[in-house]
């Protein structure tokens, strides 16, 4: 690439200026929780050889939302123990159905097909962010 002088390859950041090839640094790539539906749920959580987070939400739940920087950071402090998966309830109501969504967001612990823990009915974002602490401390005492 071909700059016509040095500050061709620097980027604002306030009232700073930072060299273009940093840029990666500033923005890292996190991984995003795959989005499932009722054709991939099986291979992907049922047949699972790690456990799996199934996040249950809807585009119009505001709290489902709010929380995806916690599953992120969920994901990334366990990552290769733990897979995060994401079902939107609305578009998957025969897998909602299945596993008996009552509220948004839903949060199953599912291991070897079978749903070993269960988090829901929550109130803000500081209750999720403590039943995913216990989730991580009860399912996975050895890694905490």
């Amino acid at each position: 690439m071909y700059y016509e002088n040095f500050f061709d390859q620097m980027i604002p950041i306030g009232c700073s200026m930072i060299p273009f090839n940093s840029k990666k640094h500033l923005y890292p790539r996190r991984k995003m929780a795959l989005s499932l539906n009722e054709r991939t749920f099986r291979q992907d959580v049922l047949e699972s050889s790690i456990p799996v987070l199934v996040d249950f939400s809807a585009p119009w739940c505001g709290l489902c939302r709010i929380i995806q920087p916690l599953l992120r950071e969920f994901q990334a402090d366990w990552n290769g123990q733990v897979k995060l998966v994401r079902v939107n309830a609305d578009e998957n109501l025969k897998l909602a159905t299945t596993y008996r969504i009552k509220s948004l967001p839903t949060l199953l612990l599912i291991e070897q097909g079978q749903v070993i823990q269960r988090l829901d009915h929550f109130q803000g974002r500081d209750e999720v962010r403590m039943a995913l602490k216990t989730l991580m401390v009860n399912s996975f005492p050895k890694s905490a």
